[in-house]
Formats: structure tokens, sequence, C-alpha cells
């Protein structure tokens, strides 16, 4: 874990505790006044009321009114007006509905309901009681906005640390910074040499051991990649075509067999050159060599659209083209374009007059095949393919679909 990392989740954990203690205490306050507040305006509104009624002389319809128009006020969640009996003598009641405030929010915190009541007399005679639940939602949105602007606070508040620290570390920490580049670029046989040296020495120390290493490992790195890719050349690829050999066929279609996704089926064509023998006693090893580099050329540049293909010469005479996550249906037009252009090749060559054929054999291959069994059917697959046409098999199936062209 980074400096930087660990500074941020102390300050985090210290601004969090902050924060929460002083939610504490400002939620402990807050509710407390509000409890205060709405306690004493239900009473002095009782009071008034009480005065009010009193005027009335016992009407209970003009009493009513009176207490209807106070409740419409909104401010009251209940007003209740009772004789000396306890009776019920008018009632106005705002049952429990919908709050916009979220009630986890409400969950944190305890708003007891104050409840006010005064007598109402008629002159001396007493007639009741009247009683006022003040309405707490007010207070409730009141709470919530202050809690909305506290942490609009704390963010601003851990912005602006965070951002201070980040430049502050950023500053200090910028040669180890340019150390790690190193690292990781030597990873990637990418070899910096770090030319701002720091003035700290400890720090300076640790550039200077950085770039004699990153110089050392450098010529190593040069000479190994440099043997393996003649190595790979030599394992991987065909000297003649530039294409892959066998090795690279073989490899890239067991990874293509063993896929867990969708690559895991797919169609092998193999194109074959018959004749190939007979051309190389008659025309040399030149003109032959060239045939097969511009049959290599032309398969390069008929498939070049599709971005998965890979195109291998397995032997002097077969070149064979993987086609993953493609059905036999679905290149049926590449097949037949790739055959077109071997036999316009084979006939604007000299190879002609030695009656060289060319044979495209399409096979489907899926999860279940292996590549032993794959290449053994084409050996053996090929030898009854017409000369000049597709045949389109199944490794599970005998030849089907033979067309000439």
């Amino acid at each position: 874990m980074s400096l930087f990392k660990q500074i941020a989740i102390i300050m985090s954990l210290f601004l969090l505790l902050i924060l929460l203690a002083v939610m504490a205490l400002n939620f402990q306050s807050s509710a407390r006044y509000a409890e205060a507040e709405l306690a004493n305006n239900a009473q002095n509104t009782a009071s008034s009321l009480s005065l009010s009624l009193a005027n009335a002389q016992g009407d209970l319809s003009a009493m009513a009114t009176m207490i209807d128009a106070l409740f419409d006020s909104g401010y009251f969640q209940k007003i209740v007006l009772r004789d000396t009996n306890n009776k019920l003598i008018h009632e106005r009641l705002i049952p429990s509905g919908f709050s916009e405030i979220p009630q986890w929010f409400r969950s944190l915190y305890t708003l007891k309901s104050p409840l006010a009541s005064a007598t109402v007399s008629s002159g001396w005679n007493p007639i009741g009681t009247i009683t006022i639940t003040p309405i707490q939602e007010n207070a409730h949105i009141k709470l919530y906005g202050n809690f909305k602007k506290l942490l609009k606070t704390f963010a601003l508040i851990s912005l602006v640390t965070f951002s201070l620290l980040y430049l502050l570390l950023r500053l200090l920490l910028s040669s180890l910074k340019r150390v790690e580049e190193q690292a990781e670029a030597v990873s990637n046989n990418n070899f910096i040499i770090n030319t701002k040296i720091p003035s700290t020495a400890e720090l300076k120390e640790v550039t200077l051991a950085m770039n004699k290493m990153v110089a050392k490992v450098k010529d190593i790195f040069a000479k190994e990649a440099d043997s393996a890719r003649e190595n790979h050349r030599l394992l991987y690829k065909d000297r003649l075509t530039g294409l892959g050999n066998r090795n690279f066929f073989e490899l890239k279609l067991n990874e293509f067999i063993s896929s867990e996704e969708a690559d895991s089926k797919g169609v092998v064509l193999t194109l074959y050159i018959e004749g190939i023998v007979e051309a190389n006693r008659v025309l040399g090893h030149d003109n032959v060599d060239s045939l097969i580099k511009e049959l290599s050329q032309r398969l390069v540049r008929e498939t070049q659209e599709q971005k998965q293909v890979v195109i291998a010469r397995i032997d002097g005479t077969k070149i064979s083209l993987i086609f993953p996550r493609m059905q036999k249906d679905d290149i049926e037009k590449i097949a037949d374009e790739i055959l077109a252009k071997a036999i316009m090749t084979i006939e604007a060559s000299s190879a002609q007059d030695c009656e060289c054929a060319v044979k495209l054999l399409q096979l489907n291959y899926t999860a279940q095949d292996t590549v032993p069994l794959l290449l053994n059917k084409i050996e053996k697959e090929l030898s009854g393919v017409q000369k000049n046409s597709v045949a389109s098999v199944c490794v599970q199936e005998s030849m089907e679909n033979i067309g000439h062209l």
C-alpha cells in the first residue's frame, strides 16, 4: 500500500470520527432544542386558544370554528377539546402520512412529541380542557437540512485536505515515483535512466543505485531478447514464406480447441499443391519457391479482413488457415475465393506446364477434437479431394459437399 493511501486512510478515519462526534452532539442539542421549541409554541398556543374559547361563552359552534381556524394553519398534529367530564366536544387530527424525510435519517434520533393543555372557562365556570399536539415534520425537515449542510462542509474540508496532502507528498516523493517507474519499465523491457538526481542524500543514493542496476539489466535483456527472437523464428516461423510453421499451427489450433469461449469450434482450410515434386524437378526450386511465396501472399491478402485467422505452412505442399468462431457455411465464399485465386496463380506461372493443381479441404473442428486427430484427418481426406475443387468435411463424418470449380 502506498504512503499516500496509508495517510489517506488515517485522515479518513480521523475525519469520520470527528464527523460522527459532531453529528452526535449536534443531533442531541438540535433535537432537545426542537423539542423545547415545539413544547413552548404548543403551550403558548394552548393558553392563547383557551382565552379565545372563553370569549365564546360556551357556544360550541363558535369554539369549533376557532379550533378549525387554528388547526388549518398546518402547525399542529392534533387539537382536542373535552368537557370537565372528559367527554369529547371537538377534535381535529392529521393522520400520519408520507414524510419527505428518509426513514433511515429519522431512526438516528428520537424526537419526543410534546403535549400542551389549558383549561377553558366561561367566566368563573370551567367548560373543559383544550389539548394541543404540535406537528413534528417541520422539526425533522430542519434537522435534515442541518445534516446535509454538515455533510457538505465535511466533504469540502476532506477534498481540500486530501488535495493539499496529495500535492505535498507528490512534491516530496517525486524521486521515489521515478524509481518506481524505472522498476515498472524494466518489467516491460523498457530501460529508463533517471537524469533527475534528488538532493536528499538517502534518495540520491537510491536513484544512483537504480540507474546502475537498470544499465546492467538493459545489457542482459538485449542479449536475451536477440537470442529469444532467433529461437522463436526458428521454432515457429516458416523460413520461405514468413508464415507460421507446423509447430505454430499446432500451438494455435490447440489454443482454440481448448478455449472455454466461443472460439472452441471453428473451421480449418487446408490448401494442398499437387505436383510440387515434379515441378521442383522440372522448373527448379527457385521457381517453385516463388510460386509458394505468391500463393502465401494471396492467402494473406484474401483473409486480411478476418482478424482472428491464423495462416501456417504445415509442410512443403500444404498451407492451412484456422478460422475460429466460424461455421462451415460462414466461409464458403472465402473458400471459393481462395481456391479461385490459387488456381489463377498456378495458371499464371510456369508450374501449369507441370500439371500442378490445388485442392482445398474445409474441415470443421469442435472442443471434443484433438490436434493429432485433425492433422490425421487432413492427410486422409486430401487424397479424396478432386483437383481444383473444395471439399467440406467434419471430423466425425466422411467427406461431403464436394464441389468443383
